[in-house]
């Protein structure tokens, strides 16, 4: 019959053996994570500078709409608007065709704004699930 050290040196030698294996895994996902995040660092200001990019082309849309609304409101306002009634039907129509292009410039913008915030997202989602499971 053993004795308590021996089993108890015995148990020892068998658990120090797997909690070294245990160690060395947790290190390498702790380098492939590193590793990752790295690779990472590089991409996220591009992709801050396309969504900064579309931003202002939006901010810009939204003034060109603005003045479009201003230029609108100020002819109204004209004087000599009652003259130009030939011109008037026309004008009006070119002016809010633009409107209606800029609004759905600035509609299709957003919806490829949040497209690619959402993309950039799952891309992120799926390197971290790769590296944290093999890939």
């Amino acid at each position: 019959m053993a004795t308590n050290t021996a089993i108890v040196n015995e148990l020892r030698a068998i658990v120090g053996g797997e909690f070294s294996e245990l160690k060395n895994m947790l290190t390498d996902i702790s380098e492939r994570v590193r590793g990752l995040e790295m690779r990472e660092a590089g991409c996220s200001p591009l992709m801050n500078a396309r969504v900064g990019a579309l931003e202002r082309q939006l901010t810009e849309h939204d003034g060109r709409l603005n003045a479009l609304e201003t230029a609108i409101q100020e002819k109204a306002k004209a004087a000599d608007f009652d003259e130009h009634e030939a011109t008037q039907a026309t004008d009006m129509k070119t002016i809010t065709a633009a409107i209606t292009e800029l609004k759905l410039t600035n509609k299709i913008l957003t919806w490829l704004g949040g497209l690619t915030a959402t993309s950039l997202v799952l891309w992120l989602i799926d390197r971290v699930l790769n590296s944290a499971f093999g890939g």
